[in-house]
C-alpha cells in the first residue's frame, strides 16, 4: 500500500497536516532530552545536517536552532558523526 509513498512524503504529512503536532511542538521546545553538539570535537563537516530527515541544525545548541522543534530523536546524526561530537 505504501510502496508509492516515500519517507519524505510521510514526514512532510506529519509535519504540516497532523493535528498532534500542534501540541508536540511546544513540548519539544522545552524538552529536557536534546541532542547537543560538543563544539570542541565538531569539525563542521555538515554530515549531521545532511543526514537528518527533519533538517535540524544539531550543531547549534541554542533553543532557537533551525527546525529545533522538528527533531524526532532518530539519532541518525549521532550515528553518522565522524568525531562523536553529538
Amino acid at each position: 500500500m505504501y510502496d508509492f509513498i516515500s519517507i519524505g512524503a510521510l514526514i512532510g504529512m506529519a509535519r504540516y497536516i497532523c493535528p498532534i503536532a500542534v501540541f508536540l511542538k511546544p513540548m519539544s521546545y522545552f524538552s529536557l532530552i536534546r541532542i547537543k553538539c560538543d563544539k570542541e570535537k565538531c569539525i563542521s563537516c555538515g554530515k549531521c545536517k545532511r543526514i537528518c530527515p527533519m533538517n535540524v541544525d544539531v550543531t547549534d545548541n541554542s533553543r532557537k536552532r533551525e527546525n529545533g522543534t522538528e527533531c524526532i530523536l532518530c539519532m541518525e546524526c549521532v550515528k553518522n558523526c565522524p568525531k562523536n561530537a553529538l
